[in-house]
């Protein structure tokens, strides 16, 4: 995580209202869908998309701060969300655009052009950028589009078929670092998103799903070690869209039987398909609308379910995430962090005179407890460490050297150590207050 990132979040909550005040900004498909259905066009025209080259790594900051400081400046309810002033959040703006530091191949490097990937607050002036180029072109145009709509960096319009290569002309002089590329309709069809959206003969505009050639309607597989309101989740969205996006009863319901088709390819039964489908009771909704506590647990099969049953009459709502993913494992597309900058971490550190291994669980990095352990070393603190209580009390030396990470999870966030002997080739070792312990000698200390 970058560490910028709270940061950029926490900025993005202030400057997120200030987008989409404009009649040109889209919110989503379903909206997109309602308003192109109620448009009509002229013989002469032709639905056209325009699409920036590239926004992101594109974005001019120093634009970007200028807006975002325009907007925070004729926002009258800014005081409402934060006491900073407009000074202070463009003073914080300008270091989370400004720190574009990635690293790859064990290299540092610095993007030079644009805006972040990943950083919260990238998308919001991205947005605000867009704004601020849309209303510069279009208000000097010397012939407005029918109507100009656009989700960040998606634009479709429609206007006369002769001025189409000059307002594309138009669009990319405004700023040299947002260039537009541009797609007309072919053969009375422009596809927008998610939407194909087809002319017909009176000028009208009907709409339907639309899925690039590549799509291989590959979904949430029902055998996955998935909680099963994933899987409903799966089938509600996909039927929604069908009904949001399909302009008719003919092509939502071609779009509905191609649904159930790939879920049952799938593997989705065909009657848990149909019962999703179902309108939800009063009952249900009233229940999401009540005042919960949020919790989000791993999700493991048969236990999950039980801890939700249990906490549900206490009113806190449980949701549960995979352990891991496909994506998870596959993918990697960041240098992997050294061991001993790893946080979150279960480690070991071998004895270099008996069979015995340390075992440890930190939740902070484990340069940081290797240091403590140590300090615990050279001054024999035996409260600090279980490793300077081996010394003392065997005489025994581990070389830290050799400390190795056994497991970690991105999201431990422990503050306490645990720390045990696992004890090889059966040997047992006795626990001052309890006895002997099969395998393990555990102390909890505070971390």
């Amino acid at each position: 995580m970058s560490p910028t990132y709270e940061l950029s979040k926490f900025l993005a909550s202030l400057l997120s209202p200030c987008v989409g005040l404009t009649d040109h900004h889209v919110k989503n498909s379903g909206q997109f869908a309602r308003f192109i259905t109620s448009q009509t066009l002229a013989d002469t025209d032709v639905l056209v998309s325009f699409d920036v080259v590239s926004l992101f790594t594109r974005v001019p900051t120093a634009r970007a701060l200028q807006v975002s400081r325009d907007r925070l400046e004729n926002d009258p309810t800014l005081a409402e969300r934060t006491c900073l002033s407009v000074d202070n959040i463009c003073d914080l703006l300008s270091l989370c655009l400004d720190a574009t530091y990635l690293t790859f191949e064990g290299k540092v490097y610095r993007q030079i052009h644009g805006t972040a990937m990943g950083s919260p607050v990238s998308v919001v002036v991205a947005n605000l950028v867009m704004e601020d180029i849309e209303q510069k072109a279009l208000s000097t145009f010397h012939t407005p589009p029918r109507f100009w709509r656009r989700y960040v960096d998606d634009t479709c319009t429609a206007l006369p078929l002769d001025v189409v290569d000059s307002l594309h002309q138009h669009l990319n002089s405004v700023d040299p670092s947002i260039q537009f590329t541009v797609e007309k309709e072919n053969g009375g069809q422009l596809p927008f998103l998610d939407i194909l959206l087809s002319r017909e003969s009176d000028g009208s505009i009907s709409t339907s799903v639309y899925r690039k050639a590549t799509h291989t309607d590959q979904y949430l597989n029902f055998q996955s070690h998935h909680p099963v309101a994933h899987k409903r989740a799966v089938v509600r969205t996909l039927m929604c869209r069908a009904e949001g996006l399909s302009s008719s009863a003919v092509s939502r319901v071609a779009e509905e039987k191609h649904v159930v088709e790939a879920l049952q390819r799938n593997g989705y039964p065909k009657g848990f398909i149909h019962k999703q489908t179902r309108p939800r009771t009063d009952q249900a909704s009233q229940k999401d609308n009540e005042t919960r506590a949020n919790l989000t647990l791993p999700y493991i099969s048969g236990l999950s379910e039980s801890i939700r049953r249990i906490l549900s009459p206490l009113s806190i709502q449980v949701s549960f995430r995979p352990l891991k993913t496909l994506k998870q494992v596959l993918v990697h597309p960041k240098d992997p962090v050294p061991a001993s900058r790893r946080k979150g971490v279960v480690y070991s550190i071998p004895c270099a005179e008996c069979p015995r291994t340390y075992i440890g669980q930190t939740g902070r990095s484990l340069d940081l407890r290797l240091q403590e352990h140590r300090r615990a070393l050279k001054n024999a603190d035996v409260a600090a460490s279980a490793v300077a209580e081996h010394l003392f009390e065997a005489g025994h030396r581990f070389d830290l050297s050799k400390a190795s990470v056994i497991d970690s999870h991105p999201h431990t966030q422990t503050r306490c150590l645990l720390e045990s002997w696992h004890i090889q080739h059966h040997q047992a070792p006795l626990n001052r207050e309890r006895g002997p312990l099969p395998g393990l000698y555990a102390t909890m200390l505070s971390d």
